[in-house]
């Protein structure tokens, strides 16, 4: 951030730049935090269950809990999934969670941010088969990594040849 390369000094540097722009904010949310964007979701963890199923790389661990928006709102499902997570999760943990469609419940977000952090710190859940290419995809980066230099060595050589008449 600030270029000086002592890591703990632009940790501090960061942390006086936030709370000055926070300062200068008056919109707050019932957790004294900035409003929250649109697409998002800032509430409190609460009744989190952790389970495990068998899956094809091992056990799958299953994350649930529920998502305490407003009090006088029912809370808002949420389950994550992945062989494992970056960090665990604990009652009363307020939280950004990514919800791009809140018609879909419940909220199946790969990560999620830790609101008083700044979205620093996250819960990252990770799946070795998540977001894997296709067959298809795989053979057609395949065909075009062994034809795309074939096509630029046929191209290269009918201008030298019609060009430039070099043969």
């Amino acid at each position: 951030m600030s270029g000086t390369g002592d890591a703990n000094f632009d940790h501090r540097l960061h942390k006086l730049v936030r709370q000055a722009e926070i300062a200068k904010m008056t919109d707050r949310d019932r957790w004294n935090l900035p409003p929250i964007e649109k697409g998002w979701l800032r509430g409190a963890a609460q009744n989190v269950r952790q389970s495990e199923e068998t899956c094809e790389f091992g056990m799958l661990q299953v994350l649930e809990f529920d998502l305490v928006t407003d009090p006088k709102q029912p809370p808002v499902p949420v389950r994550m999934t992945g062989t494992y997570f970056t960090t665990r999760l604990l009652d009363t943990h307020v939280m950004d969670v990514p919800d791009p469609t809140p018609t879909v419940r419940p909220v199946t977000p790969v990560q999620i941010f830790f609101s008083h952090s700044n979205r620093e710190t996250e819960l990252r859940s990770y799946y070795p088969g998540r977001d894997a290419q296709t067959k298809r995809a795989g053979a057609m980066l395949g065909l075009a990594a062994v034809g795309g230099p074939i096509l630029a060595l046929v191209v290269s050589l009918a201008v030298l040849r019609f060009a430039f008449h070099v043969f």
